[in-house]
C-alpha cells in the first residue's frame, strides 16, 4: 500500500544518510519528494473510499488485536441493521481476527454511519476492550 511505500522511503533516507557519512554511498540521491505532502494525500484518499473493500482496509488499518466481536455499523440514531451494514461487516470481517459470539470476545468493534446531504456516507468504527476502554478509532 502507499503507506508502506512512505515507510520504505523514510527508512531508505535514514540508511542513505548513514552511508553518506561513512563515505560508502556513491549513487545519486533519489529525486526529491515531499513525504509530508504524500502522507497528506494518502490521508485524503483514505477519507473518501470508492469501494467497500478499500473502506474496509482503511477501517482495520493498524488493528492487530485478537478475538474481536465485529458489530455491523448502525445508521446514526437508529438501531436497525441495514443491507449496507451487513455488506460492510462482510468486507471487514475477513481482515480481522474475529469471534462469532460476543461472549467469546476480548474486544468489541462497533460502527456507525451517516448519509450526508451530498449522498456520501460517513462511516466510522471504534475498537473497545471489555471495559469499554477505547483501543482504536477512525
Amino acid at each position: 500500500m502507499i503507506s508502506d511505500l512512505l515507510n520504505s522511503l523514510q527508512q531508505y533516507d535514514k540508511k542513505r544518510l548513514v552511508a553518506n557519512i561513512l563515505g560508502g554511498y556513491t549513487q545519486q540521491a533519489r529525486p526529491r519528494l515531499d513525504l509530508n505532502a504524500l502522507s497528506d494525500e494518502l490521508k485524503q484518499l483514505e477519507r473518501k473510499a470508492s469501494t467497500l473493500d478499500f473502506a474496509a482496509r482503511v477501517l482495520v488499518k493498524n488493528i492487530s488485536e485478537q478475538g474481536i466481536y465485529l458489530h455491523p455499523p448502525r445508521p446514526k440514531n437508529v438501531q436497525e441493521i441495514t443491507p449496507f451494514a451487513s455488506a460492510v461487516k462482510k468486507h471487514i470481517s475477513p481482515l480481522l481476527n474475529t469471534v462469532s459470539l460476543p461472549e467469546k470476545a476480548a474486544y468489541n468493534m462497533e460502527g456507525e454511519y451517516d448519509i450526508l446531504g451530498n449522498g456520501d456516507i460517513f462511516l466510522s468504527y471504534r475498537l473497545v476492550d471489555l471495559n469499554y476502554q477505547l483501543i482504536h478509532s477512525n
